[in-house]
């Protein structure tokens, strides 16, 4: 052993002599774990594991049960530490009669875990020796300083929790961000310029999930299935994973493909479960705007996010058997036309279109059927007179597009405005409740102007909500008109047949009347009868 280096001896030994049994060999073990990945803790952890393998293996009266270690895992769960749950489950099968391990943060930093855990592997004579905060398990006087050390780990990891979330806001305010790309379809991250790049194979297959969503109106279940029958690999990246429902929605709604990325959409509400939840306002959002590559442009975005909406308000009774299911209406009932055949079993099979609860009322509706050809035909006349007025289109659709955005600078600077006083307000019921040390019920006037402040504040956040609401709803507006002027000047200026896409881009709803015409309502708000 080289000169420069000294032993120093464990004190568990000595506190494990006054509690063995001399003349019993016991079956010991250890446990070590490290919260992150990185080379200091790694290293930690590498020695934890050799330190207590040679110790337990040099001692005669023990037998070497085995080293169990986390590492990368938070000591606030036991749930998810693998090794932890296995080695509590060698405990009840016999296997262990003695856990060593560093200190109480290594093993818990829940306190109600540790007092559990422990109390109960006492219950069946196995204990827990803490070497560095020189706490036995086994003996009952020790439970006492063993709820002041974890009750110590638990506010130290509730300290760690606050100021990691902390930093994380602090450069999200510098407009500093990451997302785990790896697992994010169509884009990756440069090693040395750590710039994000465009996967080119990837990318496309994001587009196709937007075109079938928004030209062919195909459902996600439909995208999905037909993509693992393709054999697309999916995002995770796993040989056997499938593509879901849940799956393609997520792709749809995430801002980030056309360049966006809205940071903190959830926060950890707990730090000793680590469950994120949806950030409803309890904490800010930053929107960065054109910071990624863009796969998908702006207006197919929120054209994409329009048509979520609307196929949700319809609930169930979406169709996307035919780019016509649930978009014609009945003027007769509200109910939609849906895909009818006629001979379905012969060589005169046909299909045609009807409304769906024809028969469902007393009265029957009389709106009549129409067949696919019909439609086209009557949406192709449709389109032309569109294009024909198509100097007064793009007058009335920019001017409306004109005023939505003097709304939304409107509609900041309320927001701006109940933001600054609900902070205001927040100051003052601090300074209120510390005025009076958190004792209102014991003051009158006290009391009273807190129940001032607290209605004011629910009067300001139900304002805010309500613009925040119109805001979005506006904005969503003027991207979809936006999107409906570019895809009017991309279409044919004139249409001579069928064209699928223009019907799906252009069209928001069709009313069947009983003559047989269709009034059809584009995306602008404009009506034109055929």
């Amino acid at each position: 052993m080289p000169s420069n280096v000294t032993v120093i001896a464990p004190t568990a030994s000595l506190m494990v002599n006054q509690f063995d049994d001399i003349f019993k060999k016991i079956k010991v073990c250890s446990y070590a774990r490290v919260s992150t990945k990185d080379e200091e803790q790694l290293t930690s952890y590498e020695s934890q594991k050799e330190y207590y393998t040679q110790y337990i293996k040099a001692n005669p009266r023990w037998i070497f049960a085995g080293v169990y270690a986390d590492r990368g895992k938070s000591g606030t769960r036991v749930k998810n530490r693998t090794e932890f749950n296995q080695m509590i489950n060698d405990c009840y099968a016999g296997k262990i009669d003695l856990i060593l391990t560093k200190s109480v943060s290594r093993f818990a930093r829940n306190t109600l875990d540790t007092i559990s855990i422990t109390r109960e592997l006492r219950r069946h004579g196995i204990g827990v020796i803490f070497e560095n905060d020189k706490i036995d398990s086994r003996d009952p006087s020790s439970e006492i300083n063993l709820t002041i050390r974890a009750s110590i780990a638990q506010e130290e990891a509730r300290s760690t929790s606050a100021n990691v979330a902390k930093g994380k806001r602090m450069k999200f305010e510098k407009g500093e961000f990451s997302f785990n790309y790896k697992h994010f379809l169509g884009l990756t991250r440069d090693k040395i310029t750590k710039c994000y790049l465009i996967i080119k194979e990837e990318a496309d297959v994001v587009v196709l999930i937007y075109e079938m969503f928004l030209y062919e109106g195909k459902s996600c279940s439909y995208i999905a299935n037909y993509l693992n029958e393709q054999g697309i690999p999916t995002p995770s990246g796993k040989k056997n994973a499938k593509w879901t429902k849940v799956v393609i929605e997520s792709i749809l709604t995430n801002e980030k493909y056309m360049g966006d990325a809205i940071l903190q959409k959830t926060y950890v509400k707990n730090f000793l479960d680590h469950k994120s939840v949806k950030n409803d306002r309890v904490l800010p959002k930053f929107h960065y705007e054109n910071v990624l590559p863009v796969i998908i442009p702006k207006e197919m975005w929120y054209q994409t996010q329009a048509e979520m909406d609307r196929r949700k308000k319809i609930g169930p009774k979406y169709s996307s058997t035919s780019v016509f299911s649930s978009k014609l209406v009945c003027a007769d009932c509200g109910d939609y036309y849906g895909k009818k055949l006629m001979h379905s079993q012969d060589k005169y099979r046909k299909s045609y279109y009807r409304c769906n609860g024809m028969y469902d009322n007393e009265e029957k509706c009389e709106t009549p059927s129409l067949t696919e050809e019909q439609i086209q035909n009557k949406f192709i006349r449709a389109y032309n007179i569109l294009q024909g007025n198509l100097p007064y289109v793009l007058e009335e659709t920019n001017l409306t597009i004109d005023t939505l955005v003097k709304s939304l600078d409107q509609l900041r600077i309320n927001i701006d405005s109940y933001v600054g006083e609900l902070k205001d307000l927040t100051q003052k019921t601090r300074s209120l409740l510390n005025r009076f040390c958190y004792r209102l019920d014991e003051d009158d006037e006290g009391r009273a102007q807190y129940e001032i402040y607290n209605a004011r504040f629910n009067e300001l956040k139900n304002k805010l909500d309500e613009e925040e609401n119109v805001k979005y709803v506006n904005s969503c507006l003027v991207h979809r008109l936006k999107g409906f002027l570019k895809n009017l000047d991309e279409l044919p200026k004139e249409l001579t047949e069928w064209n699928r896409k223009a019907w799906m881009l252009l069209v928001e709803e069709g009313m069947v009347h009983r003559d047989g015409k269709i009034t059809i309502r584009f995306y602008n708000g404009q009506e034109i009868t055929c």
